[in-house]
């Protein structure tokens, strides 16, 4: 019966599509939280709207709107479709506030002009599972124009509520070119506003801005793009000589609202589509700036960059790419998901990648505490993101796009590490690769890194890329840190922060390092400490990484330490030596709150050229043994002067399998010297692996996060 329902329900698409050939329809795909399907928009003849539906996961009557703003695929699933971020429901002819406390009475599918326009419930009737159609009649519902649904979202209420964002046609049935761009401000306005475009079809500006200095919520903003970009270090002054208005958005739309608070965000968002803009033109490619209340003064500006499709890869055949936060990600790769996961810590050398598998679901990256179901229980977000085995069925040779994987977002994939498995003639091999960007060319890469040698052992990393343009991107933070004391345990909750100076010798960290870095002034008072959070990281001070990230746990001393690793919007390595944390420290606080140790920043400058080296593998040793064996054998001082870029399980050239290929730089120092010391180094040949693992020659497991930033460095050609 189910199939014959279902032929039925695909011969009346065909009929419908060939009786509006060449017409556009929106669609909104649902695969999250048991419910999968989707809900169909057909423009038919006299401004009706056929609405087809084929759900499946439940068999309740359910309410469904039409919400404001797109669905950002990179947050928590239980939390991505509360109104908070996509908006209350639809209602632009101002239904609700039209009859108030009637509204119930007056709305329903006899009378559908009484409605908000995305009341679907109240136009057409529940939605029921299974293939359905409604016939919306009033003409107000349409795909585009200044009260379009393409680019919003539906949201299907439930005991756990489900949505999707709405998308045309031609972006789900060809590759057409959409372009993105954001303007991300700062001071005194903090939010970001975004603007998209599929080639041909309406642009989509949607977003909102909000106070970051105590400012109480204010309306009719004039806002506009101007020809010129200002400094991306804007604070106050920054907004001379943009250029003349390309679009006056305020006259083409309406003037916009900045709220006094990050949220809640759907009481001060907004969203418009704009049939007139051409976002691939670069004029629009310079300045959204905001004006005080109806006047020409300028009150904030923020330069429009492209939103960057950011990819990662790993060096045992695997690439994972995601245009921005609110698309899907698509994979490539020659393996079965069944023989991929995607673990919590970042690179795990090949000594302990076998363990990394045999140890389980507690090592595999879970952001958002998913059980750990055994089989087909669900639709992919009820699964850890990195358990691609009972996640995902196939990967296409040529790609395919999958959903609950984020590039985008705290929540990315990026800076973690993957392991695959594989059945070769010897058995199972197993190999662990660092999960890391790839780098377009002509982007500049600048490291740098927190040094602790007090309480705490360790260092925490970062890195930064900046284009050709001058724009700059995230910054990737590494944390690998852990008490000196071999005996302290480990302990979580600590905050950190950076600090405005570097710690002075003999002197203790609280007197030392000065104040929060805080080069935009934000307001620290007026519900700072709720406002500011990992989805409003801009509402945080610059160096408030325990507001914007999660707070620290700091390991006990073992080779098998967990490390960290976050993405960072508002961190900058690049620029004035006001905004660069660079020349600045880390203050570590004690779970009690006080200060208790600390560590300068510091550019990290490489120095030797690449080495690469095999050696065979070995399930019995471990970095830290080979820190001290290399350290004890090469003439440097210092363990982390010698670095493994990346590592795989590999055949060597003669066909033994079982090996391990292995490149080696150091940092510090002249090239020359570098060169020396790595060519003194007892190194196997290069060209085959030995018959045992180097105990006490060449190779070092160093700190982990040091290898994910030279392997950067190696794909962005930078070294």
């Amino acid at each position: 019966m189910k199939t014959k329902v279902m032929l039925a329900f695909s011969l009346l698409l065909l009929l419908v599509a060939k009786g509006t050939e060449g017409q556009t329809y929106g669609r909104a795909t649902f695969n999250i939280r048991g419910i999968t399907g989707y809900i169909t928009f057909m423009p038919q003849p006299n401004n009706r709207m056929m609405i087809m539906s084929n759900i499946s996961g439940t068999n309740a009557n359910h309410h469904w709107h039409v919400h404001l703003l797109p669905v950002d695929g990179s947050l928590p699933p239980a939390m991505r479709c509360s109104n908070d971020l996509i908006g209350g429901h639809f209602d632009p002819l101002g239904a609700v506030v039209s009859l108030g406390s009637n509204y119930s009475m007056y709305c329903n599918p006899n009378n559908q002009s009484a409605c908000e326009v995305g009341d679907l419930s109240g136009k057409v009737g529940p939605l029921t599972s299974g293939v359905r159609n409604y016939n919306e009649t009033t003409g107000e519902l349409v795909l585009f124009g200044v009260n379009g649904i393409i680019g919003r979202s539906i949201k299907i209420h439930g005991t756990e509520d489900v949505c999707a964002t709405i998308v045309s046609s031609t972006e789900l049935n060809g590759s057409p070119t959409i372009t993105m761009l954001k303007a991300a401000f700062i001071y005194p306005v903090g939010g970001v506003v975004y603007m998209r475009q599929v080639m041909g079809e309406s642009a989509v500006i949607f977003g909102k801005l909000y106070w970051v200095n105590n400012s109480s919520s204010t309306m009719n903003h004039p806002w506009s793009i101007r020809m010129n970009k200002p400094s991306q270090y804007y604070r106050e002054g920054n907004c001379n000589n943009l250029g003349s208005v390309v679009s006056d958005l305020g006259s083409r739309h309406r003037t916009i609202s900045i709220s006094n608070a990050p949220q809640p965000y759907y009481a001060w968002s907004f969203f418009f589509q704009d049939p007139t803009l051409n976002l691939t033109d670069p004029a629009n490619g310079g300045s959204l700036v905001i004006n005080f209340n109806s006047s020409n003064n300028v009150l904030a500006c923020a330069p429009l960059v492209q939103v960057e499709t950011l990819s990662v890869a790993a060096i045992n055949r695997f690439t994972a790419s995601q245009s921005s936060r609110f698309a899907s990600t698509l994979v490539t790769t020659g393996y079965s998901p069944s023989g991929l996961r995607v673990f919590s810590s970042a690179i795990a050398p090949n000594s302990l990648c076998k363990n990394e598998f045999s140890a389980g679901r507690p090592r595999i990256y879970n952001p958002h505490s998913a059980p750990p179901l055994d089989g087909s229980e669900g639709t992919p977000d009820r699964y850890p993101v990195g358990n691609f085995s009972i996640k995902y069925r196939r990967f296409s040779p040529s790609g395919s796009r999958v959903t609950e994987l984020p590039i985008h977002g705290h929540e990315t994939i990026s800076g973690h590490s993957l392991g695959s498995m594989r059945m070769g003639s010897s058995g199972m091999t197993h190999s662990c690769s660092s999960l890391w960007p790839q780098y377009p060319s002509g982007a500049e890469v600048r490291m740098a890194k927190a040094t602790f040698n007090s309480t705490v052992t360790g260092a925490i990393y970062f890195i930064q890329r900046r284009f050709g343009d001058g724009v700059l991107g995230m910054t990737h933070i590494m944390v690998d840190i852990w008490y000196t004391n071999p005996s302290t345990a480990q302990t979580s909750g600590h905050k950190w922060h950076i600090h405005e100076r570097p710690p002075q010798e003999g002197v203790r960290c609280v007197d030392a390092i000065g104040g929060h870095f805080n080069p935009f002034n934000v307001d620290l008072n007026n519900n700072y400490s709720t406002e500011c959070t990992p989805f409003a990281p801009l509402r945080c001070e610059s160096g408030d990484l325990s507001g914007k990230h999660p707070k620290l746990s700091i390991s006990a001393a073992s080779p098998t330490r967990p490390t960290y690793t976050y993405v960072d919007n508002n961190l900058h390595l690049w620029g004035p030596a006001n905004y660069s944390i660079i020349g600045r420290s880390i203050g570590l606080h004690s779970t009690a709150g006080p200060l208790f140790d600390c560590g300068p920043i510091t550019e990290i400058v490489f120095s030797s050229r690449n080495r690469t080296i095999m050696f065979s593998y070995d399930a019995n040793f471990d970095r830290t043994t080979f820190a001290t064996q290399l350290t004890r054998n090469a003439r440097t001082a210092s363990p982390s002067d010698v670095l493994i870029l990346d590592q795989e399980m590999t055949t060597d050239s003669s066909g033994n399998t079982g090996c391990v290929s292995a490149t080696v730089r150091t940092v510090g120092g002249s090239t020359e010297d570098a060169d020396d010391m790595l060519n003194s180094l007892e190194i196997p040949d290069s060209a085959g692996c030995t018959s045992s693992p180097p105990s006490s020659s060449a190779l070092m497991l160093p700190s982990l996060f040091l290898i994910l930033f030279s392997v950067l460095l190696v794909i962005a050609g930078a070294i």
